[in-house]
């Protein structure tokens, strides 16, 4: 197994580790709830942001980690950054891409957008910021993700990480809750749920200090 920076051949596994991510564990697409857009049109959008190699969020090419199985496999990977390098936000700065690419559909949104807003947890400045993490359904169970998760956290210039995810997830929190990180704020909405605009309702901050 190695663990490597991602290169521009891993684009297309790292695309699925944002789609499958988002999901959350669930069935739902939030792009599609939330923009009625295909998975199909997202990808090539997804693909159109990372052309655009915008910087401290997480779908940049040089923010992201795969690991590689001994048959030269891409079973899993993950985007980290720090928060708040530039002073922007990392959701603000993904919120004007959407926007951008999105600008029609971002317009006829923004009720569902409140909603989704409503349990939105804002990011420590300052951490090691953990996401769309993902490990292919194939290669589950065999310790991928927590040598990711720890070798990531040893390259970066900060003793303190964040995670954000869906309640519902209940593999991935164990995961993380098992690695050291606890829940430091949790955001719930019943709308979310109900509107069907994810797979659950609550959404949890999960932070470590790992120095």
């Amino acid at each position: 197994m190695s663990i490597k920076k991602a290169e521009p051949k891993h684009l297309d596994f790292i695309v699925d580790c944002i789609i499958e991510s988002e999901k959350s564990g669930g069935t739902i697409f939030p792009y599609t709830a939330a923009f009625g857009i295909g998975i199909k049109d997202f990808t090539q959008i997804i693909k159109d942001i990372f052309e655009e190699e915008i910087p401290d969020q997480p779908w940049c090419l040089d923010h992201w980690y795969v690991v590689e199985n001994e048959l030269g496999n891409v079973v899993a990977g993950l985007s980290s950054w720090i928060e708040g390098m530039n002073g922007t936000s990392s959701d603000m700065l993904k919120a004007q891409m959407l926007n951008f690419f999105l600008k029609q559909e971002w317009e006829s949104s923004k009720e569902k957008l409140e909603v989704l807003a409503s349990i939105s947890i804002p990011r420590k400045n300052g951490f090691i910021q953990l996401e769309h993490l993902y490990t292919h359904a194939e290669f589950r169970g065999q310790g991928h993700m927590k040598s990711l998760i720890l070798h990531v956290l040893e390259s970066h210039d900060s003793d303190k990480a964040e995670i954000q995810v869906l309640e519902s997830n209940k593999n991935a929190v164990s995961l993380y809750e098992y690695m050291g990180f606890s829940v430091n704020e949790r955001q719930c909405n019943e709308a979310v749920e109900r509107l069907s605009l994810l797979s659950g309702c609550c959404k949890l901050q999960l932070i470590k200090n790992h120095g």
